[in-house]
């Protein structure tokens, strides 16, 4: 009886024994999971950051080349209304042709989410 004990004592063991190598490998594998994703994580925002700061400098950018280009149609407009005739070496023409680019550039842009510009008759040269 003694050797039926001792036999399920040493069951008993070996299963202890094997619940805790088990239960070592299971918390290093989940450990080096959490580690991955983690990674993955900063990964992930950094890229989102990226991206981000990219898009938002070429919004910048675009919106720039937007507000240039309403200057040049409200200037050259005036321009053109205080010489109708154009000037000499510049025709009316080459006017019209160069707002009209400019205002294909405005169109072109419109769907940018941009500041106003300030009036060019307010600003300073």
């Amino acid at each position: 009886m003694t050797e039926e004990l001792t036999t399920e004592q040493k069951l008993r063991k070996e299963w202890e024994e094997y619940k805790q190598e088990r239960n070592e490998r299971l918390h290093s594998f989940f450990v080096r999971v959490m580690v991955i994703f983690a990674l993955l994580g900063f990964t992930v925002a950094g890229s989102v950051y990226y991206v981000y700061t990219t898009s938002q400098t070429n919004q910048d950018a675009l919106c720039a080349i937007r507000h240039d280009s309403e200057r040049r149609v409200i200037l050259g407009e005036e321009f053109l209304r205080e010489n109708p005739n154009g000037i000499p070496g510049v025709s009316v023409e080459s006017l019209r042709r160069s707002i009209n680019n400019a205002k294909e550039t405005v169109k072109s842009l419109s769907s940018l989410n941009c500041l106003p510009i300030e009036s060019p008759s307010m600003e300073k040269p």
